[in-house]
């Protein structure tokens, strides 16, 4: 067997030589998806090595370049279905804007109208309102809110505490005072004036605008909500007439909450809570979590920013938007 397998070997699919391997090298094609991928490749690292910039002349050469390359290789067909797809396009966006313009400026005239005709009803139920009593200068506050648009607002507060002194009214105090949540857990009377029409929309009506802080303090620590034409049904009948809104303090009512990150307020309203807790007076009914998964109740609420950061799936509490939470602490009474 030995003198066998060493005449004619023990292996078929052995070596038969002890010469390395012959290799050749492989030529690669000029055509097909590989040469393209290649030859692309080369053109990029050719143009990274550039260290010069083209000049506007130049790459306006470029970019036509390979817009007259492209209009060559396209076929007619390609070119009746380019056609026609942008004559379509370019209807389809003509009718949408008409229609969007017009459903808009109708939408705008209504709710202007609504806001005039509420204004016009707020105007006579002022007339009308009685009188307030026992409201003084040590009992009773005023927080001037204004919004982001606002100008001039300290001349604004200016002319507001100028009236109330002149009226025998409330004191007056800026909703950025590091003092107000004091003086407001303080007094037995509470006022929050809106500086502005806008203001005072703001408050009641912030379904379609950008949340403010003040909406939510005032439904936090309740009381009077007031505006302009208060201030002018005061001025017309020289005393200090009742409001026609007022807020209920939603802090009150049992809660555990928390806030999302996503919240844009989440930071001032965090604040405002620790502010309100850490008085004597201040309200201390509400647990606050850090984090979703610290509630511990099934109605306990996470406050979100809107329903697109919404995720139920595996997570504790309830997910509430920013403004159903809102709607929901709002305590209205007259």
């Amino acid at each position: 067997m030995a003198c066998y397998a060493k005449k004619y070997g023990g292996q078929l699919s052995g070596p038969k030589s002890v010469l390395p391997r012959r290799s050749t090298r492989k030529r690669s094609s000029d055509t097909g998806m590989a040469a393209f991928l290649r030859l692309r490749q080369l053109q990029k690292d050719e143009a990274l090595r550039r260290p010069e910039e083209l000049s506007a002349a130049a790459a306006k050469r470029c970019i036509q370049t390979v817009e007259d390359a492209a209009a060559e290789r396209a076929s007619k067909k390609q070119k009746t279905l380019a056609t026609t797809l942008a004559n379509r396009c370019e209807h389809r966006l003509h009718d949408l804007s008409t229609v969007s313009k017009q459903k808009l400026e109708e939408q705008i005239a209504a709710e202007e109208k609504r806001l005039q005709q509420m204004q016009s009803i707020q105007r006579r139920d002022l007339h009308s309102s009685p009188l307030l009593e026992n409201c003084t200068r040590d009992n009773s506050v005023l927080v001037c809110i204004p919004t982001r648009e606002t100008a001039d607002i300290d001349q604004k507060i200016r002319q507001v505490a100028k009236t109330m002194e002149q009226l025998g009214g409330p004191r007056v105090t800026s909703f950025s005072s590091s003092t107000m949540i004091c003086k407001v857990l303080d007094a037995k009377v509470v006022f929050w004036f809106a500086l502005t029409t806008e203001a005072e929309q703001q408050l009641l009506y912030y379904r379609d605008l950008k949340p403010e802080l003040g909406s939510v303090a005032v439904r936090m620590l309740g009381g009077w909500l007031a505006g302009p034409s208060w201030l002018s049904a005061c001025v017309a009948r020289k005393a200090l007439v009742t409001p026609i809104l007022r807020l209920g303090p939603a802090l009150r009512a049992p809660r555990e909450i928390g806030f999302d990150p996503s919240c844009n307020l989440r930071e001032g309203v965090l604040k405002l809570l620790s502010s309100i807790e850490s008085h004597p007076q201040g309200h201390r009914f509400w647990v606050i979590r850090a984090f979703r998964k610290d509630l511990t109740r099934k109605t306990g609420w996470w406050i979100i920013e809107d329903e697109k950061s919404m995720q139920e799936a595996d997570k504790k509490g309830k997910a509430v938007p920013w403004k159903s939470f809102l709607n929901a602490i709002a305590q209205w009474s007259s």
